[in-house]
């Protein structure tokens, strides 16, 4: 049984300041269907959104495997603890799970506004995320959600 996720062609507005993009010729939206044996990756799957978002795509049938800095318990998810600053464990993950989306939601966040808080904080962010898209293109990822 095939399930649905519908998901905009077309970005909304990133700056906020304008109406939003309009769909596609048609008013068509791309979906994201998936099967029972179709797996997704969900970085920040402990997170806030990431819990959520596992829950839900696993009532649609989809095998999940979530992504955390801990091991914090889920029945909706096979959880992997992972750097994901480490490209090589990126790559070994997606190359044995081969997911057919990943959603990245991931990231460190910094309390402090100190200056030497920040640059750390949007290094490590920004290698995970390369190495996420990296690992997604070299096995054939079919999407990739940023958060």
């Amino acid at each position: 049984m095939k399930k649905v996720i519908s998901v905009p062609a077309e970005p909304a507005d990133p700056l906020g300041d304008g109406p939003p993009l309009a769909p596609p010729a048609g008013g068509r939206y791309r979906s994201f269907s998936g099967s029972m044996a179709e797996s997704v990756i969900v970085t920040g799957a402990s997170g806030f959104v990431g819990t959520r978002l596992v829950e839900t795509l696993a009532a649609r049938g989809f095998e999940v495997i979530g992504v955390t800095r801990g091991l914090d318990a889920s029945a909706s998810a096979e959880l992997v603890r992972s750097d994901l600053e480490n490209a090589d464990a990126v790559r070994e993950l997606v190359e044995r799970v081969r997911p057919r989306a990943i959603f990245h939601l991931a990231s460190l966040v910094s309390g402090s506004r100190a200056l030497s808080a920040v640059l750390p904080t949007f290094r490590a962010n920004l290698a995970s995320a390369v190495h996420v898209l990296a690992a997604a293109a070299e096995f054939g990822c079919e999407r990739v959600v940023l958060a």
